[in-house]
């Protein structure tokens, strides 16, 4: 990285500092955004028992691999002392692309050389070993357009063709449905194989609008006024064998990327039928039934996190 791109970088990028032993990701983490390590060393953890790891310096670029691809994070990212690092979100790549584009260019060959050659880093370091999705789902952050509009088009097929459902939202020339919590939201997408079987979306209350779900959700009864909020919303699943399970990990899969924006209780309304999938995973009841405009009789249901 040359010291222009390094310091068109800092000029877009939020400063974060970190104590030895922090924690700056999780593996299994889904992350929208990427560091760069300003000062201090990182320990890279490819595995459980820290036997594959590896030690990253100043002008390090970590946590590219999740950023680029919307995949959960292979290795957990351990301050080994004093870290002064930059994070960068696709805004600040936009932000950087309007003012130095020819600077944003360079800055976007290396990103993907570095992704490139770390791939194959870490294929070698790490031993074979079977995929953590048992079911053979696996989960990504949508982090493109094309994947989102991958996830709109999956909400169009499940509730406008399989259930024969209407939405007030639904493009029927495009065939996809969208609305404005996608422009703040965080959305996943289950893939087995190469086939989108589920999609789910969170928002926090601080970048989404609430007001109109405070009274069916029970937001003002809850107790938990002073909290941040967040919203679980737009699920979306195919009708297969494994469809409890993808819900399960796409339920998980949120509930992470809800407690990295820090949020302190999430909403969801859901059908009766995915009820106990989101009971397993914390949730409990917080109002009565109510009907959905598109989706039918809701449950709403609560999770405290953290």
């Amino acid at each position: 990285m040359t010291p222009e791109m390094r310091q068109a970088l800092i000029d877009v990028g939020e400063h974060r500092q970190f104590a030895a032993g922090d924690i700056l990701r999780a593996k299994g983490a889904y992350a929208s955004d990427l560091l760069l390590i300003l000062e201090g060393k990182v320990d890279c953890l490819l595995s459980e028992d820290e036997t594959r790891a590896l030690t990253l310096g100043p002008d390090s670029v970590v946590g590219e691999i999740g950023f680029l691809t919307g995949q959960a994070a292979n290795a957990t990212l351990r301050a080994a002392d004093d870290v002064r690092a930059l994070s960068l979100d696709a805004a600040a790549l936009a932000t950087l692309r309007q003012g130095a584009p020819e600077i944003a260019a360079d800055v976007l060959r290396h990103l993907a050389h570095l992704m490139q050659a770390r791939v194959e880093s870490n294929k070698e370091q790490m031993d074979e070993a079977p995929s953590s999705s048992t079911s053979g789902v696996d989960i990504v952050r949508c982090s493109t357009l094309d994947q989102l509009r991958t996830a709109q088009r999956l909400r169009y097929d499940v509730q406008c063709l399989d259930h024969g459902r209407s939405s007030a939202h639904a493009d029927h020339d495009e065939k996809l449905i969208r609305d404005d919590f996608d422009t703040t939201g965080t959305t996943f997408l289950a893939y087995q194989g190469a086939r989108p079987v589920g999609t789910l979306r969170v928002n926090v209350g601080q970048h989404s609008d609430f007001d109109v779900l405070t009274q069916l959700y029970g937001m003002n009864q809850s107790g938990d006024g002073a909290m941040e909020w967040a919203l679980v919303s737009r699920i979306a699943i195919r009708d297969f064998p494994d469809a409890p399970g993808t819900l399960t990990q796409l339920v998980s899969a949120g509930r992470l990327a809800l407690e990295d924006m820090e949020a302190d209780v999430a909403f969801v309304d859901c059908p009766p039928s995915f009820a106990k999938v989101f009971e397993a995973s914390g949730f409990v009841r917080s109002a009565p039934d109510f009907l959905h405009p598109e989706n039918g009789i809701s449950t709403p249901m609560k999770l405290i996190l953290g």
